[in-house]
């Protein structure tokens, strides 16, 4: 048998540190990004958020004393439109929610909530969902203003015939006024 003692070369041990040192640094990953930038649809969702600033004191060798502040963001989704809507935005919820059969009606799910009122869809169309979350269809009355919604419970413009008789609706989806 030998009496040789097995020596672990520093060096070695060394490298080895060092390698898995720099694997960590090389591999790490951080959901951070300085130069993300919000897409111009979502900022009416980010103009209501609250920003809470979290201060950060940090105390330097003879009693100088800094403050920062890193600011924390909270985003909280309505279920019905934030504000009014233009004819050729889209709905900040409309990326968020799920269309959603219940029975034979539709209801836009966002978070698990029924949606109501308008929606302006990522295809462009507007929608109208009663307080219940429904889709409509047919007729709607909302703000003393008179829409048609088709079948598809997609809102309509132009001239429409519905029952054998012709509706001009403006250019909003709005009844055009017979005086």
């Amino acid at each position: 048998m030998s009496d040789k003692k097995r020596h672990l070369n520093p060096l070695l041990l060394l490298i080895a540190i060092l390698l898995c040192l720099s694997a960590g640094f090389l591999f790490r990953r951080t959901s951070f990004d300085a130069n993300y930038k919000i897409p111009a649809r979502h900022s009416s969702v980010i103009k209501k958020s609250k920003v809470t600033p979290t201060p950060v004191l940090t105390q330097k060798p003879k009693a100088n004393v800094s403050i920062s502040a890193t600011p924390t963001i909270t985003v909280e989704p309505s279920v019905s439109p934030s504000e009014s809507i233009s004819q050729d935005e889209t709905s900040p919820e409309a990326s968020l929610g799920v269309w959603t059969s219940s029975g034979s009606n539709w209801m836009f799910m966002v978070d698990g909530v029924p949606y109501t009122g308008w929606l302006i869809d990522t295809d462009g169309k507007h929608y109208f969902f009663d307080k219940d979350g429904i889709m409509q269809t047919g007729w709607v009355d909302d703000n003393g203003k008179r829409y048609y919604m088709d079948l598809d419970g997609i809102m309509q413009t132009g001239t429409i015939t519905v029952d054998d008789q012709n509706y001009e609706l403006q250019a909003d989806g709005s009844l055009k006024n017979k005086h």
